[in-house]
């Protein structure tokens, strides 16, 4: 009840909320959130506490959210990660991931565009870049992360791709690449659009690949920086990361390396958030929440469910049943490593024969991992005896036939010879 009193309080003072994460946004867009409506999301459904023998997840006031474990991909909690909402700045992890691929120009110095800065609002987050300004690619990548900056967006598009719009194709082909299901993007910042949309899932997805780099990882997992005077502005700027949970010290227990916080009045509040704890780790997306102190409740109860829950666990080859296919025998090897509910029992989880390896899932169809597969014929010694003695058989046989059919044409040859003499 309390944390319900917090929340809806923080309404009605939402507008200094939002100066905590550097955006704007009119106050009659945010009252048109009830306490009613609120309400309802919090009672909402949350999808895996239906599953069976799963342990049941904490109610949250954001209307999407997802725990992932961050090795096998698993979904370890889920409410509505697949219905599509705005992404506002989490935008950016796609940006940063694409931004860091060619190490090799970092350091190079770039100018935004003027279509480019103009593109930019500037009562949306940014840092200022005048026209003709030049940054390092790095520079602009953590304005981007830290300060949420939407021309330093504009500016790593044109650097990457030569243009905002063959950016934002490269971001569309490398999130169906990732494997998104739902979601499509049309500027390379956040800012709303009707063809700019995503799931909690997708985004999931798309930060568990992105960490795979640890160019990207260097960027996303960053606390501070700082960037240089430049050739129009004589000051350092001096960035920090915008995640509360990075830097404050109530949030020590959660283990959180990285992350990326977005806002806009169509969005309400996002959040992706990286944890590492006890060999653990996990990334929870939060989509629409109502207010800045739901977002990042929402997430604290979700990693310390993740955290709480489940616990590393290993099967290995010899737990697996032989797969079967005509007379071909299929034999798992090696082993796999995934998280596993507490109250699980390993004998309770599904595993499936799919594309030459073996698939262990949880009962609602979740797979946590995967075993690779041998395969043997299953052709015994006789059956090939006796293949080659049918084959003898019959080559006799046809031998046999064809010699007798000459035998005959000889015969009727030299009647013939034998009638004209």
């Amino acid at each position: 009840m309390r944390l319900k009193m917090r929340i809806l309080s923080s309404l009605m003072v939402i507008s200094m909320a939002i100066q905590c994460v550097g955006l704007t946004v009119s106050a009659a867009n945010v009252q048109q959130i009830s306490a009613n409506e609120i309400e309802s999301v919090y009672e909402g459904d949350v999808d895996s506490n239906s599953w069976e023998k799963w342990p049941d997840g904490p109610k949250i006031y954001s209307e999407a959210g997802i725990v992932m474990d961050m090795d096998s991909g698993a979904i370890l909690y889920a409410k509505n990660i697949d219905d599509q909402h705005y992404p506002a700045s989490i935008t950016k992890i796609m940006t940063i991931y694409l931004g860091t691929q060619d190490e090799s120009i970092l350091d190079n110095y770039y100018s935004a565009s003027d279509e480019a800065i103009k593109a930019v609002p500037r009562d949306t987050s940014n840092i200022a870049l005048d026209f003709g300004e030049e940054i390092k690619l790095k520079d602009a990548l953590h304005a981007a992360m830290l300060m949420s900056a939407n021309d330093a967006c504009n500016l790593v598009a044109e650097a990457v791709s030569g243009s905002m719009e063959k950016f934002v194709a490269l971001m569309n082909s490398t999130a169906k690449t990732f494997g998104a299901r739902n979601t499509s993007f049309a500027n390379a910042n956040g800012l709303t659009d009707k063809n700019h949309y995503t799931t909690a899932y997708d985004f999931a997805v798309i930060t568990k690949e992105a960490l795979k780099s640890e160019a990207f990882k260097k960027v996303f997992c960053s606390m501070e920086y700082t960037i240089k005077p430049t050739n129009k502005n004589d000051e350092e700027r001096n960035f920090v990361a915008q995640h509360r949970m990075m830097h404050q010290a109530k949030y020590n227990h959660l283990g959180v390396a990285g992350g990326k916080n977005g806002f806009t009045s169509e969005a309400s509040y996002t959040l992706v958030t990286y944890g590492k704890k006890e060999g653990k780790e996990l990334i929870c997306v939060i989509l629409k929440s109502p207010a800045f102190n739901s977002v990042y409740a929402d997430t604290e109860k979700l990693l310390e469910y993740g955290y709480k829950n489940f616990t590393r666990s290993v099967i290995k080859a010899e737990e697996v049943e032989q797969h079967k296919e005509g007379r071909k025998i299929y034999t798992a090897v090696g082993e796999a490593e995934f998280l596993l509910d507490n109250q699980y029992e390993k004998d309770c989880l599904v595993t499936a024969f799919k594309d030459g390896a073996f698939q262990i899932k949880t009962p609602d169809g979740t797979v946590l991992g995967q075993l690779e597969a041998t395969v043997e014929s299953t052709v015994s010694i006789w059956r090939v005896i006796w293949t080659v003695i049918k084959v003898i058989f019959f080559v006799i046989l046809a031998l046999f036939i064809g010699s007798y059919i000459l035998l005959i044409i000889s015969s009727n040859k030299s009647r013939k010879r034998r009638k004209k003499k």
